[in-house]
């Protein structure tokens, strides 16, 4: 099932680099003949395809394995959400599409791909807990989905935030460079400085809390026997892996969007640099499956040498969840 699923990315992968490619051959020779045919209507369903297959195909993967818990499903959902939205949105024509409407979609995107980020912090919270407070594991468990909720209704604060700021201040999308820009109003940068310096803050949280966690995981190999050292010296590196992986995606997207975008007068690198936007959720999901299929094929290698090492294995704190 997971190779299944990495194929298909590879597959859309491919047309992906393709559909960029068309792009930048349509803008290079477009300069030079005004009447050659435009590529964006080939273009912009494989450029956005592109991210709701993957993230289809991350869920493909989730779905029989409820050991990922609700935290992991409801990012994805988030993820292919957003994408949904987003992708539907650039397909459709210029009539039919105005102003409000872009303002309207963003707004619902946005909240989807700020809870998806939340989810991130949740996840270190999880980990902290089950490793570090495994007496308040069941306690936790329970209050799950009251934390998912107060992350949804942060995220739908941030995205309501810039009409409140402004009237004027909003995410448009501009089909000129197929992307998703801020309107210029005096709280333009102020608002940008917000998300980006929030951004940043839920990175170290996550990173202050996996290390905590990771110091606790160290610390419990002088207490336990030498004959399951091996198993948790591989919860440790799968924690570390998981934990700077996860933040990956999130501050690709925060230098791209905030740092490069602003100061690119190209259309294609604007095209580029929003499209980050959509390649992190695609991130989040690869992340995903890889630990997914790593954890398998340690249990099927676990499972070949003995029945002793899996029963320890599986014992130890979840650090996927």
């Amino acid at each position: 099932m997971e190779s299944q699923a990495l194929n298909l990315q590879l597959t859309i992968s491919a047309s992906f680099l393709f559909g960029c490619s068309l792009y930048l051959v349509n803008l290079i020779i477009g300069n030079f003949f005004p009447d050659f045919p435009s590529t964006s209507f080939i273009v912009i369903p494989i450029c956005n395809l592109q991210n709701v297959i993957t993230a289809m195909s991350n869920l493909y993967v989730i779905t029989p394995y409820r050991k990922f818990g609700t935290i992991c499903t409801f990012q994805m959902i988030c993820d292919i959400a957003k994408l949904f939205v987003t992708t539907a949105f650039a397909l459709i024509p210029d009539d039919l599409s105005p102003g409000p409407h872009s303002e309207i979609a963003i707004t619902v995107a946005e909240i989807f791909y700020f809870s998806s980020c939340l989810m991130h912090v949740l996840f270190a919270i999880h980990r902290l807990i089950f490793i570090v407070f495994p007496n308040r594991r069941d306690a936790w468990t329970s209050y799950t989905v009251h934390a998912i909720a107060v992350c949804v209704a942060f995220a739908s604060f941030k995205s309501f935030l810039p009409r409140w700021l402004d009237e004027n201040l909003y995410v448009y999308f501009n089909r000129e460079v197929m992307a998703w820009l801020f309107t210029k109003t005096p709280s333009t940068v102020t608002y940008m400085n917000f998300k980006m310096y929030l951004s940043y803050t839920e990175i170290v949280v996550v990173i202050i809390l996996d290390s905590i966690s990771f110091t606790r995981l160290h610390m419990l190999k002088a207490e336990i026997a030498n004959s399951i050292r091996e198993a948790n010296s591989s919860a440790e590196v799968k924690l570390v892996i998981q934990s700077l992986l996860q933040c990956w995606p999130t501050l690709t997207l925060v230098v791209f969007y905030f740092h490069i975008l602003p100061r690119c007068d190209d259309a294609f690198l604007k095209f580029l640099c929003c499209l980050t936007w959509n390649i992190s959720n695609a991130m989040d999901g690869m992340i995903i499956i890889m630990l997914h299929t790593r954890r398998v094929l340690f249990f099927k290698q676990k499972s070949a040498i003995g029945t002793s090492t899996v029963r320890i294995s599986t014992m130890m704190p979840s650090t996927l969840n």
